[in-house]
């Protein structure tokens, strides 16, 4: 947060600009450091993308079974990384069979 602020103080230059143009610059400014990206984990059914999340997560946090798919729907999960997250979105095995309900 603290190079955001620095940034955003470095550009001095912005109050020479008509105070809408200015503010709509720090806004956008602020959503690049605020955004938060997302990786979707696809891939066949079965070959570990659960398994994955947990290594990268470091503990079990998407279930996983050796006999059976468990993953029904797209699960999100937040990774810490520096002073940001990043979103990883397991998804369902590619050539899964939806259930009926």
């Amino acid at each position: 947060m603290n190079m955001q602020v620095n940034l955003l103080g470095a550009f001095s230059q912005l109050n020479q600009l008509l105070p809408e143009q200015a503010e709509k610059i720090k806004s956008f400014i602020s959503e690049t450091f605020n955004y938060e990206p997302k990786i979707g984990i696809m891939g066949k059914t079965g070959v570990g993308k659960s398994s994955l999340c947990n290594a990268l997560f470091g503990k079990d946090v998407a279930p996983v079974s050796h006999v059976e798919s468990c993953t029904r729907k797209a699960q999100e999960y937040s990774v810490r990384l520096g002073s940001g997250n990043i979103k990883l979105v397991d998804l369902p095995g590619v050539g899964e069979t939806v259930p009926h309900l």
